[in-house]
């Protein structure tokens, strides 16, 4: 048997976590990561990886799943521990989930305790799947020069002032340049953009004022000009490739692809998950808030 690259324990968590919840269309379902329940034996707190919980009538069905991220097969000692958890911290269903497989023996004893092995193992292509990856395009600020515009004309030169906003804060050359960094962000990248490109942006003064350092007089700005030099570059992120499966019964739940993404305020993952016989669903997993899952779209073909 043909093993995945091994990850670590907590991207294993996190990956299934967010498989589970693209492939999740329950809206009385929710789905958490970790999550510590009570032992009712001990009073004391119990981590499971990822639970799932959901909704049925009146009541609630707890799913536990454990991502053991182990050189070796699962055996028949973790099964049984793993069970005795689940009973002790009020789980209905438990589910094992392993890239290096689960021994016979432990297969069996799973199937007796109602508990479901789960394999992720990465894959080569897939026939649905038409690109390599996400290009992304980032634009990297090289140079700027200011020209600040005053509301009248100044008697002194401009080094003998310093810039304050309407309560007298100074504003410094950073918070100006930051104005054009934020500006860059939220900009859509077009490909005829790669290379070197110079281009001037005028902002409102907005109560800013160039006040003379000796006698303390303002004088208010009527326009900051920025003069920018920047270049526009892409690069390739490549999707990793893995097959969710039910090692039990040989079914496969899903195959999905994921690639990082990282451009402008923009930091997360895009995850294409395909059922069989379904669609395939897309993704975008946030960084800054990994519990967020946005769903963008689905359909028949990628």
């Amino acid at each position: 048997m043909a093993y995945p690259k091994k990850k670590t324990g907590k991207s294993l968590e996190k990956l299934i976590e967010h498989l589970e919840k693209v492939l999740t269309d329950n809206t009385n379902t929710t789905i958490q990561a970790p999550v510590r329940l009570t032992d009712r034996i001990t009073g004391r707190k119990r981590e499971h990886d990822v639970l799932i919980t959901t909704k049925i009538g009146h009541h609630n069905l707890v799913i536990a799943i454990e991502c053991r991220d182990r050189s070796r097969p699962i055996g028949v000692n973790q099964v049984e521990s793993f069970r005795t958890k689940c009973q002790d911290t009020g789980v209905n269903q438990g589910i094992l989930v392993s890239p290096t497989g689960f021994w016979k023996t432990a297969i069996k004893k799973a199937e007796h305790y109602g508990i479901k092995c789960l394999t992720i193992e990465d894959a080569l292509s897939f026939n649905w799947l038409l690109t390599r990856g996400i290009t992304l395009f980032h634009r990297n600020i090289k140079h700027i020069a200011w020209t600040l515009a005053p509301s009248e004309q100044l008697n002194k030169p401009v080094k003998e002032y310093e810039m304050v906003d309407i309560n007298g804060n100074e504003i410094s050359l950073d918070i100006l340049n930051n104005r054009v960094y934020n500006y860059i962000k939220q900009q859509n990248m077009r490909s005829e953009e790669l290379g070197f490109n110079k281009t001037k942006l005028i902002f409102p003064g907005e109560s800013i004022f160039l006040k003379d350092k000796k006698t303390g007089k303002r004088i208010e700005l009527k326009n900051l000009i920025a003069d920018f030099t920047y270049e526009v570059t892409c690069e390739l992120s490549p999707f990793t490739l893995i097959k969710y499966s039910n090692k039990g019964t040989e079914e496969e739940i899903a195959e999905a692809a994921y690639a990082p993404i990282n451009v402008g305020n923009i930091a997360g993952k895009i995850m294409l998950v395909k059922k069989q016989g379904e669609g395939a669903k897309i993704a975008f997993i946030n960084d800054q808030n990994k519990k967020e899952i946005n769903h963008l779209v689905t359909q028949d073909s990628i």
